[in-house]
């Protein structure tokens, strides 16, 4: 089946949809004004729309994955961080989303990480299962500092009931 062709009209009405149900970067929009076979001249007319009216907002969508990403998903900022690079947000806005992180609560969530993964695991960890906890963590973004300190609450009986 081969599919029609659409104008850039077309595009910038779709692509104003897709902003409109939620948050996109200007990444996500240029790939998808590539794949309806958009123009590079006419993809920029776009995006540029789109950002002078608010359907792009970088700032925005940084700050709307970091909130989604730390709360629902559990990332630690390492993973946040690299996750909007891979989106070409720029490293100023994603540095100032994830200064929104209260530093309590990012610690908090760590240690939850750590305790869930070392649930079933015998007290104390041994260290091949202090490290295979560790790994688990770091490959959640939580950086050393945070999954040390949960790491020896564990160790020193700080745990609480799981």
């Amino acid at each position: 089946m081969i599919r029609r062709q659409i104008t850039a009209k077309e595009a910038l009405v779709k692509a104003e949809n897709l902003c409109a149900r939620s948050e996109r970067c200007r990444g996500e929009i240029s790939e998808k004004l590539r794949q309806w076979g958009i123009g590079s001249g006419d993809a920029e007319k776009i995006l540029e729309s789109l950002e002078s009216r608010r359907f792009i907002d970088e700032r925005r969508y940084a700050e709307a994955f970091v909130r989604s990403k730390f709360l629902f998903s559990r990332w630690g900022r390492v993973k946040i961080s690299q996750a909007l690079a891979a989106k070409r947000i720029p490293r100023d806005l994603v540095d100032e989303a994830l200064d929104c992180i209260d530093e309590e609560e990012y610690a908090d969530a760590a240690s939850l990480i750590v305790r869930r993964k070392a649930q079933g695991m015998d007290l104390p960890l041994s260290r091949e299962d202090a490290l295979k906890v560790a790994r688990f963590a770091m490959g959640r973004g939580f950086e050393w500092k945070y999954i040390k300190r949960a790491l020896d609450g564990l160790k020193n009986g700080d745990e609480e009931d799981f």
